[in-house]
């Protein structure tokens, strides 16, 4: 094998898409997270930006929001995942929020899995999102479950539709 004596640097852009619907009670949501992927070239070995339809993640989420009253919330949800190669995976969430600024709840992944979340607001376009998923089986409970730290910006457009009698 021939060991490269230069290290080869390549930028590798990635894009996801998604949509999202909220009212006051309901949520829906689809996303294709990460779509396009990055093949080696056999001639050049240099990286090659594919985009098949294929190998594509779709996700999509539905919920309601239960208002409890003194600022406390209840939001179950679902989150369907069609992974090539993978099926379908399904999470099941149960989360309290309070005054829509901070959300913490408990899952089920199927295969077995448990979610722990939390959510934290930090102004109306940022959030702090913190995960812990951890498997009950005996078998392959030696992994110790995995972290995972988010930060979202959400850009909001709101469309308003002038009134005729204005003009």
């Amino acid at each position: 094998a021939e060991i490269p004596m230069e290290p080869n640097s390549y930028l590798l852009p990635n894009f996801s898409l998604g949509a999202w619907y909220v009212s006051d009670r309901y949520f829906f949501g689809i996303s294709l997270p990460r779509f396009l992927g990055h093949t080696e070239d056999p001639s050049s070995g240099r990286p090659v930006i594919t985009a098949n339809p294929r190998e594509f993640n779709v996700l999509v989420i539905g919920g309601t929001t239960l208002n409890m009253g003194n600022g406390l919330s209840l939001s179950p949800s679902a989150l369907l995942k069609a992974i090539p190669d993978h099926g379908l995976q399904a999470d099941f969430l149960l989360l309290a929020g309070w005054h829509d600024l901070f959300h913490g709840g408990l899952g089920y992944r199927t295969g077995n899995t448990m979610i722990g979340m939390m959510d934290i607001r930090i102004n109306p376009q940022f959030n702090l999102l913190y995960s812990y998923d951890f498997t009950l089986s005996r078998s392959t409970r030696l992994r110790n479950g995995s972290h995972e730290f988010s930060l979202r910006y959400t850009f909001s457009y709101i469309h308003k539709v002038p009134n005729p009698r204005q003009f």
